[in-house]
């Protein structure tokens, strides 16, 4: 069943199959929702996890439970729920992809690879190497000279995560349809959750009486319904016959 086509209508509509491109905003606050969702095991671990550095047990754990968790959040979960994850429900919006009931798996799974994976992969990197460097200086007892060169290395792994992430959010931003470059490659929307049932025009040539609600006729001085109307005739016609 064809869901979205290319043509739009008015207000970002496909004229296809009736579904609303959502509004960005909508889309990144359920990103944000998720991200969020999808963080608190791994803050819990972290915060409750003692480690020492130069010990890689805690690293893999959590680069292990990062890994899996956002493979099932983020595809796994859409996968079986039609394109749905807890912000997007909130947020009452899903992913759909062009003729298909629902997105499919390898687009999700690139999608979010684009989104997530190439730069948490990129920014653990910088990490093992940070791991790597501070374990040689402390052999070589030169920690004291080298703990610049070690916060640098650090922080540029997270510097690069958040401007790949500002990238990304800012070429959904001014795209007209508010789709990623593999959301583009393979038909994939973010749609408002109900389908879209066309837009509804007034009818200007309908007469409006004094029987229906009208902005501009109720509760105004000289309003008489039908039935005051014959009242009030009925009482002249009595006044003419006692005449």
């Amino acid at each position: 069943m064809n869901y979205l086509a290319k043509k739009r209508t008015k207000a970002n509509v496909y004229s296809e199959k009736k579904y609303q491109i959502a509004n960005v905003y909508r889309i990144f606050f359920a990103r944000f929702f998720d991200l969020l969702i999808l963080a608190i095991p791994w803050v819990i671990l972290n915060a409750t996890w003692k480690s020492t550095p130069g010990d890689w047990l805690p690293i893999i754990v959590l680069v292990a439970s990062s890994f899996f968790a956002t493979i099932i959040y983020f595809v796994i979960i859409p996968y079986w729920t039609k394109g749905n994850t807890l912000g997007k429900l909130l947020f009452q919006i899903r992913l759909k992809q062009k003729g298909k009931s629902q997105p499919d798996f390898l687009p999700l799974l690139l999608r979010e690879s684009y989104f997530l994976l190439i730069p948490w992969f990129l920014a653990f990197l910088f990490q093992v190497i940070t791991i790597l460097i501070f374990q040689s200086t402390t052999k070589n007892k030169e920690t004291a000279d080298a703990i610049w060169m070690l916060i640098f290395l650090k922080n540029i792994g997270f510097l690069f995560y958040g401007l790949w992430l500002f990238f990304v959010g800012m070429s959904i931003k001014f795209q007209k349809n508010h789709q990623a470059s593999v959301d583009l490659k393979y038909g994939v929307y973010v749609v408002y959750k109900e389908e879209f049932h066309g837009w509804s025009k007034p009818n200007k040539d309908k007469l409006i009486t004094n029987q229906e609600t009208h902005v501009s006729l109720k509760d105004q001085p000289g309003n008489f319904n039908k039935d005051q109307i014959e009242e009030i005739q009925n009482i002249d016609k009595e006044g003419e016959k006692n005449e």
